[in-house]
């Protein structure tokens, strides 16, 4: 029994080209600047489950601290 359910999650600004999909893919990342908290990239799942095993790397990196700042951000099509 597990205690919480774990979804990973994309998020953009609503005028955002990948706004409107329904899903995204490995691909979708190779123009995008991703924005994560600061964690080495070998601890994220987007990195590990989806990028890395694909031979994808996103455009950008961009580590930020705080959550509001992140949605921020990508609100204003930063990432």
């Amino acid at each position: 029994m597990s205690c919480f359910t774990y979804a990973p999650t994309f998020i953009s600004a609503k005028d955002h080209p990948l706004a409107e999909r329904p899903y995204i893919n490995a691909g979708d990342f190779t123009d995008q600047t991703v924005i994560t908290y600061p964690v080495p990239v070998e601890r994220l799942d987007l990195f590990n489950q989806l990028l890395i095993p694909q031979g994808i790397e996103p455009k950008a990196i961009r580590q930020i601290e705080l959550t509001s700042v992140i949605l921020l951000l990508v609100g204003a099509n930063k990432g």
